[in-house]
């Protein structure tokens, strides 16, 4: 399967950005930070085998052909001050780590409480395989996909919030989860509640969120280091 063209077409943006907010207030005024892409490239044979392992069904076709095209990598970085923490809100796993990572959700590892203490515990415990491919910023949310049982090939959001379900649906498919990354790159980062850190001038970290996408922000990023309003205000 092709990886999707506007996908595709959104790696080659040439100057992306994320205007956040930390809370909807239509009267706060946005901050923009530049973002990255960086994708891997070769894959190791090991991890090619595994995602082999693990696709004899065709299940996941588009999930194998984009590892073999980018072997992982991290979507929307930011950049450009120290006080906005330069993490990728999605960490796509290099497929070599996949089975590890996904080891730390399934029962005895350090995450299994993200699904054990949910409603929804039965889903990713009833026998069915899924492999956690993502992780949202730091952690320890992350991306999901069913290799087998009727959710398989779905891309699903696992976030350590008892009170939310944790089967909650992102894509019918790893294709379906590009496209919607490329649609509304700012929308599917409040769903799975990717946070950009910001440091404020009392030493303190917030979390700010996506309000838009910016496919190229070359004017407005050039000014903001002179926009002493905005600037002096959140940093120090």
């Amino acid at each position: 399967m092709a990886i999707p063209e506007n996908f595709l077409a959104l790696l080659s943006h040439p100057n992306p950005a994320l205007a956040i907010k930390f809370s909807h207030d239509a009267d706060e005024e946005p901050i923009v930070v530049g973002i990255r892409n960086i994708l891997g490239s070769k894959q190791e044979k090991a991890g090619h085998h595994y995602i082999e392992s693990i696709n004899k069904d065709g299940i996941i076709d588009s999930f194998s052909d984009f590892y073999d095209r980018y072997d992982g990598g991290g979507l929307f970085s930011p950049y450009g001050n120290p006080n906005v923490k330069q993490k990728p809100l999605i960490q796509l796993v290099p497929a070599i780590h996949i089975r590890e990572f996904t080891s730390q959700y399934e029962p005895g590892g350090d995450k299994a409480w993200i699904m054990d203490y949910n409603k929804t515990k039965t889903i990713y415990r009833d026998g069915h395989k899924w492999i956690a491919f993502a992780q949202v910023v730091e952690g320890p949310s992350c991306l999901c996909m069913f290799i087998t049982g009727e959710n398989a090939g779905g891309v699903f959001f696992a976030e350590p919030e008892p009170h939310f379900n944790t089967l909650k649906p992102i894509a019918k498919n790893f294709n379906a989860f590009l496209e919607r990354i490329a649609k509304d790159p700012a929308a599917l980062l409040r769903i799975i509640r990717a946070y950009v850190t910001v440091k404020q001038r009392n030493d303190d970290n917030f979390g700010y969120l996506a309000t838009s996408y910016l496919p190229n922000a070359t004017d407005i990023l050039s000014v903001i280091p002179e926009n002493k309003s905005l600037w002096k205000r959140i940093f120090r």
